[in-house]
């Protein structure tokens, strides 16, 4: 191999990942087998729509990331009812 292949290949394997969210990456990459899903093939999250925002919290580029905690106040805690 010659030094300008090495650079051109080291220069690919570096690039940082792409800017996309983990529902994105997920409806690019993920792929359901037959033993772990009820139907299998690529993933889709249209088809759950519920776990977007779930999925999407775990993003590098949320704003939850950085800080520890997230902007929005969390709920309060459940309380049972006495009767």
């Amino acid at each position: 191999m010659r030094v300008e292949e090495i650079q051109i290949l080291a220069a690919e394997v570096l690039q940082p990942p792409p800017d996309i969210t983990v529902s994105e990456w997920a409806d690019l990459n993920r792929r359901l087998s037959s033993e772990s899903a009820a139907e299998r093939g690529e993933w889709r999250t249209d088809r759950a729509p519920y776990q977007r925002a779930i999925m999407d919290a775990l993003s590098p580029s949320h704003p939850c990331e950085h800080r520890g905690s997230c902007p929005v106040p969390a709920p309060e805690p459940y309380m049972p009812v006495s009767r």
